[in-house]
């Protein structure tokens, strides 16, 4: 049986390789930027640590949030997968030259998407709770 090759996007990939190190260079300097404002903060609240405590719980609760919407990315192409039995599914883009899988073996590939969308969902949650238990263990 001959593979069935679907052709990488360049152009997509290009775009989305232009997103990730602009992403990058925001974060970069937005932390730069904001590192100051930061340090001035931890200066001002140095007797009242419990405030530090609050931003430093939040930021992590904002990390664990992110895995949210990757699991609802998953989960989305996993039913798809599983919809019409191939990897990937139509309308797809792929960013690098990808054989087309189908049959059985794309069906078992949908399930392990959606498995791990879920897994990834749960360990948001997870991280979530225990940051918020743990802020409540050490403010009291």
């Amino acid at each position: 049986m001959d593979k069935i090759i679907i052709r990488a996007d360049k152009k997509y990939r290009n775009r989305m390789l232009r997103y990730l190190f602009l992403g990058i260079a925001v974060g970069g300097l937005i932390a730069f930027a904001f590192m100051p404002s930061l340090l001035e903060f931890a200066g001002r609240t140095g007797d009242r640590p419990q405030m530090i405590m609050h931003v430093l719980f939040g930021g992590l609760m904002v990390l664990f949030l992110t895995l949210f919407p990757l699991g609802l990315y998953l989960m989305a192409v996993g039913k798809l997968t599983l919809t019409y039995g191939r990897f990937p599914p139509p309308g797809i883009r792929v960013i690098r030259d990808t054989v087309l899988i189908q049959g059985r073996d794309a069906l078992q590939r949908g399930r392990i998407i959606i498995f791990s969308s879920f897994m990834l969902m749960g360990l948001g949650l997870w991280g979530i709770v225990k940051v918020y238990r743990l802020a409540l263990a050490m403010l009291v």
